[in-house]
């Protein structure tokens, strides 16, 4: 299972964290594993494009990504990106339970 947390506060997103493998189909077929890969290059590519702060950790062996959007970085354009990210997430969780899970906290 993919498991996302998304970790917000009064002013907004502060990072969101991706581990683990879907297991909905064999590499190159989990289209769970697609959604959320895409979904979250997608995110990190327009965080790129507006020059958000932001620190980034990757180990592609574990299937692990964490974003940690730095301080004073929480606009508009960062909440509402990360808004939709969320939502999606949800998205995809709600039609496959067992493949992927979708944790908000607000802090």
């Amino acid at each position: 299972m993919t498991t996302v947390r998304i970790l917000k506060d009064g002013i907004g997103y502060k990072s969101f964290e991706c581990c683990g493998h879907a297991g909905y189909a064999s590499e190159g077929e989990d289209i769970v594993c697609a959604s959320v890969s895409a979904a979250t290059d997608l995110v990190i590519d327009i965080f790129e494009s507006l020059s958000v702060g932001f620190d980034l950790e990757i180990d592609e062996e574990k299937a692990y990504v964490k974003c940690t959007v730095k301080e004073n970085n929480s606009s508009d354009a960062v909440n509402g990106v990360l808004d939709g990210y969320c939502r999606y997430l949800k998205d995809v969780s709600a039609a496959y339970p067992e493949n992927l899970e979708c944790i908000l906290t607000e802090v």
